[in-house]
């Protein structure tokens, strides 16, 4: 498997990771069980990388790259061993049986296939609200299970005085 630490093509990652089909869990804001340098995203892991949004062939993990000629960078410009950034990358995902690009969070976009994520509100490409259903469904089930169990105890409670209750009558 190729080493992506460096500059990297389009169809490299494509070739590599898109059919990937491990599937995850995020545990936290900033933790997954995919393994590295995959992301877990609506419960699959794929590869999270950035193009020259003009050249596919100059593509990145992270576009801040150190580097010691313009062939290191994304967008062949090095100063002073690090490569500069341009806004003309995209962001892509490969995985799951699929590889794809679009505008970053933050970007400018007109419709949801602009972006990433698949989510443009007032121009701008956002987060989608749920990022991982199984992180809502799973605690709204253990809510709906401890309420349910709340709810026969304070039944048996009830109809455990009320016997009691029963009881003292009968015997006086």
């Amino acid at each position: 498997m190729k080493n992506f630490t460096g500059i990297f093509s389009f169809e490299e990652a494509k070739q590599t990771y898109q059919n990937n089909n491990n599937v995850c869990k995020i545990l936290s804001y900033s933790v997954d069980t995919c393994p590295e340098p995959l992301i877990c995203y609506l419960g699959d892991c794929y590869l999270n990388f950035k193009c020259n949004k003009n050249d596919l062939t100059k593509c990145s993990l992270k576009p801040t790259l150190e580097c010691q000629t313009n062939d290191d960078c994304l967008f062949n410009q090095c100063q002073n061993h690090q490569c500069l950034i341009t806004d003309k990358y995209i962001e892509c995902l490969s995985g799951n049986g699929k590889t794809y690009c679009g505008n970053e969070i933050g970007q400018s976009c007109h419709t949801n296939k602009d972006c990433i994520y698949e989510n443009c509100k007032d121009n701008i490409c956002i987060y989608p609200e749920v990022l991982d259903k199984k992180m809502i469904l799973f605690p709204g089930i253990v809510f709906l299970v401890a309420f349910v169990i709340l709810i026969l105890l304070c039944c048996c409670c009830c109809i455990c005085i009320a016997i009691k209750k029963n009881r003292k009558k009968e015997k006086c």
